[in-house]
């Protein structure tokens, strides 16, 4: 967590975020390590999100990427993507 960030005193309580409309540029590390953020609304003029965005936000259950983004960082969703992939690799029971 980034302790330069206006939300860092609030980290733990925020569970979902809305990017407001007329945004361009998610930066990198915007929302990085969020361990409580369940949800993402970003709006239809974002074209690019940075590096990290979202990483390390374990609880984090969809982001709806908009039409209009044409550059994606590195690593944005990493420790999402490692629980979806998880929940997807799951084997039923009695499967080898």
């Amino acid at each position: 967590l980034i302790d330069g960030y206006p939300w860092h005193r609030y980290a733990d309580l925020i569970q979902s975020v809305v990017v407001e409309e007329g945004v361009t540029t998610l930066a990198e590390i915007a929302f990085h390590g969020l361990d409580n953020l369940q949800s993402v609304t970003l709006p239809g003029s974002l074209t690019t999100i940075g590096d990290a965005a979202f990483a390390f936000c374990p609880a984090l259950e969809s982001v709806e990427i908009p039409a209009k983004v044409s550059s994606i960082g590195k690593e944005v969703l990493i420790t999402a993507l490692r629980t979806l992939c998880q929940m997807l690799l799951t084997l039923p029971t009695g499967a080898k």
